[in-house]
């Protein structure tokens, strides 16, 4: 392991790429070239770790939340399901969630703040799921 990491800094150096240099860690962390060579085993199945983070991204990317990333080498095959949920707390504003402006809510939506199912049951609109333009208003919003 040693002599690769040397050989790699070495080839990087040559094509000018300066400053710290790090390495993926099987747990999804990662270290500099110097404590991979002390720590080796840490690295094991690093791509693995890694393929399933760039299938993660990806799908961000391309919007999808739910991926099924195969990994196929040369003597092994490797299956990950991934599904992100994130899930953030809604602001802590005063009155009715129906008094924030229909516009603010579309906002909140579309940078990722608040879900546009949420924007549905908390605050009463209705948004694209794609373009989070207001397609509607729930009765109750309309009467506040």
């Amino acid at each position: 392991m040693a002599s690769y990491i040397d050989k790699l800094d070495k080839q990087l150096r040559q094509m000018g790429v300066r400053g710290n240099k790090y390495i993926m860690q099987s747990n999804s962390g990662t270290t500099t070239f110097e404590q991979s060579k002390e720590t080796p085993i840490n690295t094991v199945e690093l791509g693995r770790v890694a393929g399933i983070f760039g299938a993660a991204m990806l799908g961000k990317i391309l919007g999808a939340e739910n991926i099924i990333a195969f990994d196929i080498g040369g003597t092994t095959a490797k299956c990950s399901l991934i599904v992100v949920r994130l899930i953030k707390a809604t602001g802590g504003g005063y009155g009715s969630p129906h008094k924030r402006p229909a516009e603010k809510v579309a906002g909140d939506a579309k940078n990722g703040y608040i879900s546009v199912e949420q924007a549905k049951e908390i605050y009463g609109v209705n948004l694209d799921t794609k373009t989070f333009d207001i397609t509607g208003v729930v009765p109750e919003r309309q009467s506040v």
